[in-house]
Parts: C-alpha cells; sequence; structure tokens
C-alpha cells in the first residue's frame, strides 16, 4: 500500500457560477485508509479499503475516464466461483487505458474522492506508469531447399538442423535428407516444436529492451570439399504496424547465400490485457 496524498483545502474545486447547496459545509474526513493501483500491461487495478461506509466512491483514471463505486451497507455479497475474495468495506476496480500513440510507456495519474451519507468527503491519488506488453507467438517453422545445394548428379543432400537462442538453450532436431533434384519435386520439412512466444514492450530510449533472437542453423557435412551453410534468424521484434492493431499473418522468405532455404511461419501478435475475476467488496450487517 501506497502513502496516501490528500489536498489540503476542505472542499473540492467547483467550476465559475456553480452554486451548491448542502445542508452544511462540506468538511474532509479520514474515510479512506488505503488506496493501491497496480498495473499490468494496459489494465490498472485500483484497491480501496474505507474505514466505514460510504455514499459513493468515484475514482478518475486520469485518462478522462470515471468510475462510480455505490454500495448500500447492510448488505452482503457472495464472490462467484473463481474470484478473489475481498474484505468487507474493500473495492477492487479495473480500468483499461488506450495505447499511446507510439506504443510506449506513459504516466497517469489516478484520484479517489468518496462521499459520505452527510456530505463529508476524502482524496487519495496515486501516480502510475502504463507499459504496453505484447505477446508474440511463432509457430513451427516450415522449410525447403531453395535450390540445389551439390552439383549433379548428387540426387539428395542431409542437413543438420540446430536453433541458437538468445533466451535459452540450443535445440537440435534430427538430419534431414531431401531431394536435390528439383526436376520431380521440392519438399517441405516442418520443425516440429519449433514455435516459441515472447511477451515483449515498444523499445525506447529510455527501456532499450534487448531483442531475442532465434537462429536456425543448416549445415550439409561434405566429405571432399567445404560443408555447406545456411541460417534463418527469428527476431521477437514489434513491427511498427502493431499500432493499427493485433496481427496474424504468416511470414515467408528465404536465405540469399548460394545455398538457399526457403521457410515460412505463422506469426501472431497481441496486446495483452490481463484483466482477471473480481468481487466487488462491501460493507456486510454487523
Amino acid at each position: 500500500m501506497s502513502d496516501l496524498k490528500r489536498p489540503n483545502s476542505q472542499s473540492p474545486p467547483h467550476a465559475a457560477g456553480m452554486v451548491i447547496v448542502t445542508p452544511s459545509d462540506p468538511k474532509t474526513v479520514n474515510r479512506i485508509e488505503a488506496m493501491t493501483v497496480l498495473t499490468d500491461s494496459v489494465v490498472a487495478t485500483a484497491t480501496l479499503a474505507l474505514s466505514a461506509a460510504t455514499r459513493r466512491a468515484t475514482i478518475l483514471w486520469g485518462d478522462e475516464e470515471i468510475d462510480v463505486i455505490r454500495q448500500r451497507p447492510g448488505t452482503s455479497e457472495i464472490p462467484a466461483p473463481g474470484t478473489n475474495s475481498l474484505p468487507s468495506g474493500t473495492y477492487q476496480v479495473q480500468h483499461e487505458y488506450s495505447m499511446s500513440e507510439d506504443g510506449r510507456a506513459f504516466d497517469r495519474f489516478v484520484t479517489v474522492i468518496t462521499q459520505d451519507f452527510d456530505g463529508s468527503i476524502d482524496f487519495a491519488s496515486q501516480g502510475i506508469t502504463i507499459t504496453p506488453r505484447w505477446e508474440i507467438i511463432y509457430y513451427p517453422i516450415r522449410i525447403a531447399l531453395g535450390g540445389k545445394w551439390d552439383p549433379w548428379p548428387v540426387s539428395e543432400v542431409t542437413l543438420h538442423i540446430v536453433r541458437i537462442d538468445s533466451a535459452g538453450a540450443p535445440m537440435t532436431w534430427p538430419s534431414w535428407t531431401t531431394s536435390n533434384n528439383f526436376i520431380i519435386f521440392n519438399p517441405h520439412h516442418v520443425l516440429e516444436g519449433s514455435g516459441a512466444r515472447e511477451e515483449v514492450v515498444m523499445w525506447s530510449p529510455l527501456n532499450p529492451v534487448q531483442v531475442r533472437a532465434m537462429v536456425y542453423s543448416f549445415t550439409e557435412k561434405d566429405d571432399f570439399s567445404p560443408d555447406d551453410h545456411a541460417s534463418i534468424t527469428v527476431r521477437f521484434a514489434l513491427p511498427s504496424t502493431i499500432l493499427d492493431g493485433d496481427i496474424s499473418d504468416v511470414i515467408e522468405g528465404k536465405t540469399h547465400r548460394d545455398n538457399k532455404i526457403n521457410y515460412a511461419f505463422g506469426r501472431e501478435i497481441n496486446l495483452l490485457r490481463p484483466f482477471m475475476p473480481i468481487s466487488s467488496g462491501v460493507f456486510t450487517a454487523p
């Protein structure tokens, strides 16, 4: 729980010319015992603990969006299966922020205002940082020779395949023997188990994240000449088009050296919106 910040004034500011009619002048009370706002990607979760029942609690999220909590005392609520159980008098609300124009982290200021039944008010606020996160998924890669690796009359080639991952241990596959004769057919091969996923944030000068890279290396061992090589590099980097929305596509390409490999794999990039099931806290009857 963070320390609460309250303004020094005894009443909130009013618009010019507005007439406020109340039975008595509003006064501040220490109604908010604790307030914390946690963020995960573009979702903020505010937890508010009050010392007694209040008429309403208003949450200003700092992006022109407002939530109002209205719970009467003397009621009870049984959380649905799978939800979090909150103590009496504790409220929990979640809010999704719109992504910034460049996809980078941004700051907001969250303010809570409570108003009691007699007009008494209380304030609390907290600054937060919203850091959008995405999940990148690469489905198993499919490969095929992009041209002859050995001159005629060699009809088959055997490739040894290794993947070097900057975020983990190397991965190997059984040797792949395929046709070197493109007159008949050009078979494809799927590297089972080569799918991978990673959670990433947008790079910025203040947050120069290291991009995970996977390098697929293909080697054909020759007895009487230097070994033949080719490689494919796959990076977990966010494309500029991600700002237009989530992505689901197929990446196709080929190596550019003499020993060519054609490849293709499915890709998904999704903005993470980690909402969780929560229950509204209420004041139960004594």
